[in-house]
């Protein structure tokens, strides 16, 4: 009688161990690099968020500035990517790319480049003469286009850039 009972409880375990499995892949853990990018992130006080895509005759670029209050959201669900990709800041496609620019000071420099039609994000850190390219996590990359999207400066432009 024993057997039959924990057979029931085997769907409720797996689903239970689904469930986690989604939630861990939408909150990943905190690491010692995304607490340090998102440190120097902090100190940002205006940031330049540039759309930019290239057309058949023409190039298009808007831009806006942002304010550190208003970039804060960004900063606190900034996740790098375990995974490694290509580099894809000269492949821009049609829906072009996001570039977003929350320090360029005598300390540090990081450009941000968001892909819109490939979907994968990279970030550029520049300090001391040195620089690194890493790739940002997929839930950031999601994290971000919702902020952009709701920002009413910047929303607009990209649901129409986002439609072509």
């Amino acid at each position: 009688m024993k057997r039959k009972s924990a057979w029931l409880f085997l769907p409720l375990i797996l689903l239970s161990l689904m469930l986690g499995a989604k939630w861990r892949a939408d909150h990943p853990a905190l690491t010692k690099n995304d607490a340090e990018m998102r440190a120097l992130m902090s100190h940002s006080k205006g940031i330049e968020v540039s759309l930019v895509t290239w057309g058949a005759k023409e190039i298009k670029e808007h831009r806006v500035k942002l304010s550190g209050k208003e970039f804060q959201p960004f900063v606190d669900c900034f996740y790098l990517s375990p995974q490694t990709y290509d580099s894809h800041s000269s492949a821009l496609g049609k829906k072009g790319i996001v570039t977003i620019k929350p320090r360029e000071d005598g300390v540090a420099m990081i450009i941000v480049t968001l892909s819109l039609d490939k979907g994968v994000g990279e970030i550029l850190v520049a300090r001391a003469g040195k620089h690194r390219m890493l790739n940002i996590h997929p839930v950031t990359m999601k994290r971000w286009i919702e902020f952009l999207m709701t920002n009413p400066r910047i929303g607009p432009e990209l649901r129409t850039r986002m439609k072509n």
